[in-house]
């Protein structure tokens, strides 16, 4: 029996083999590219929703800042003078009526007769319609929990994280938070005068660490 040896054409099946081997690996590089563009553009995304968020954070510190002052201010300035220490008003009751157009929501003075030139009765004082701005985060925890603050820029997340992490900021809110809900205990002069002293002290912690804040919050929004 004679045996029958075939020819290979190993320069055939060699360029065939690399020829697979390279189109396997191109389309790997094509798939990790396909993968890493689009993680960037979920990571840019993501810092574009972050940027938003931390402006609404800044606006409202800052009308929340600006309100409560002023609002302080008048209490301070036009209401407290004119109460006894049961804090009742006495007073002519076309001033009490000038009185309560200007102090709303804040204050109020109880007008149960306004036929009379002079009135005396209590004064509601409403710390309730003071500001307490909402400090947003959920873009950023979302960033974290997707893993997509993976592929912000590190220089990027140092600037967020900061503006995540106020603490000064936040204990103050917290503070101003417990004072307004005190407020409904207060039923003399001195409480209320006590009471409001505390709540501009933390209104003007919060005004100095604002400096700083929107300092990194400038920067931050003009990073790309």
């Amino acid at each position: 029996m004679r045996w029958r040896y075939w020819k290979v054409d190993w320069p055939n099946h060699l360029i065939a083999f690399f020829s697979a081997l390279f189109g396997i690996l191109i389309a790997f590089e094509l798939e990790d590219w396909r993968e890493s563009r689009n993680n960037q553009d979920d990571a840019r995304n993501a810092f574009d929703k972050i940027k938003q968020e931390i402006q609404v954070n800044k606006n409202g510190l800052h009308e929340a800042l600006s309100t409560n002052l002023k609002l302080i201010g008048l209490l301070e300035e036009e209401i407290v003078p004119l109460l006894n220490d049961r804090l009742e008003y006495s007073g002519l009751t076309n001033d009490a009526v000038s009185l309560n157009s200007r102090m709303s929501p804040i204050a109020k003075i109880i007008l149960s007769d306004t036929t009379t030139s002079l009135i005396k009765g209590p004064v509601l004082i409403n710390m309730g319609s003071l500001l307490q701005p909402t400090l947003h985060n959920s873009a950023w925890e979302s960033a974290k929990a997707t893993g997509i603050i993976n592929y912000i820029e590190y220089e990027k997340v140092l600037s967020i994280s900061y503006l995540y992490n106020i603490p000064r900021i936040t204990d103050e809110l917290q503070e101003i938070k417990m004072l307004i809900k005190k407020s409904d205990e207060v039923a003399s002069k001195s409480t209320l005068k006590k009471l409001l002293s505390e709540l501009k002290e933390s209104h003007f912690l919060i005004e100095s660490e604002l400096a700083n804040y929107d300092i990194f919050v400038n920067i931050t929004l003009g990073m790309e």
